[in-house]
């Protein structure tokens, strides 16, 4: 499996988007699950018109197409990224949204993970340092993030739901 064009380190925002929508891309093409981790996901583009239209097209394109959303909260998700709260509410059944407990305070990692095949991983938020993992190159590491990202799982509790009933 070959990802042209994806580096292994970025240094720039458009480096990190970059690398964000070649993972997507993977996804799409391979029908990989996808996790993603980050505080607010403000700075990702979820709310990208391209962005969704590739979130439909790996959805619709294999049963495998499964995602899980984890955040300390999703209220700048819900505020910044219109687009992308539209295509959760369609596809409800294929994501599962979670926060941090209020009580942690630890810090989330910004991190899309493709199955068990590539891995997206924000280090430096302010200098947008990161870089990305191939399990085929470092399987260990993959394994690793894998693992953090269940750990992270584990910690937090359902959040973001698809829709908001009212009296």
């Amino acid at each position: 499996m070959t990802m042209p064009g994806l580096p292994t380190r970025f240094d720039t925002r458009a480096g990190f988007l970059d690398a964000l929508r070649a993972g997507l891309a993977l996804a799409r093409a391979e029908g990989l699950p996808m996790a993603w981790v980050d505080e607010d996901f403000v700075d990702w583009p979820l709310g990208e018109a391209g962005w969704v239209a590739a979130l439909t097209e790996w959805v619709q394109a294999s049963t495998r197409a499964r995602l899980r959303l984890f955040a300390r909260r999703h209220d700048a998700v819900a505020q910044r990224h219109p687009r992308f709260v539209g295509w959760r509410q369609r596809f409800d059944h294929r994501l599962e949204a979670r926060v941090l407990r209020a009580e942690e305070d630890a810090p989330l990692p910004g991190l899309l993970l493709c199955g068990e095949v590539l891995a997206v991983r924000l280090l430096d938020r302010e200098r947008w340092r990161g870089r990305t993992v191939r399990a085929q190159e470092e399987p260990v590491e993959m394994q690793r993030l894998r693992q953090q990202i269940e750990a992270v799982w584990q910690r937090g509790e359902p959040g973001f739901p698809a829709s908001h009933l009212g009296l």
